[in-house]
């Protein structure tokens, strides 16, 4: 459900994710897929923080995911969990 924001109470919490389509469930995809586009994929463990930042990145410039390739990136995490 959208709250627009001037209903919003002062100290009302919602993640960034809830303007879009995507369900909750699938949050966590998401920052991880997001994250790995536009930070250095050998930069280690990265924080909450630069995940959320890395999806307002993309929410303001959705052409950060030009290069993305789902088959590659969904081989690689193939390989990572065997």
């Amino acid at each position: 459900m959208r709250v627009p924001i001037e209903k919003r109470p002062d100290d009302f919490q919602y993640n960034i994710l809830d303007q879009t389509r995507i369900h909750y469930r699938h949050y966590d995809y998401v920052y991880k897929i997001v994250a790995d586009c536009v930070y250095d994929s050998n930069a280690g463990e990265i924080d909450n923080l630069k995940k959320h930042q890395a999806v307002i990145e993309v929410i303001k410039d959705p052409s950060k995911l030009k290069e993305f390739a789902m088959k590659e990136y969904k081989e690689q995490l193939r390989k990572l969990d065997h």
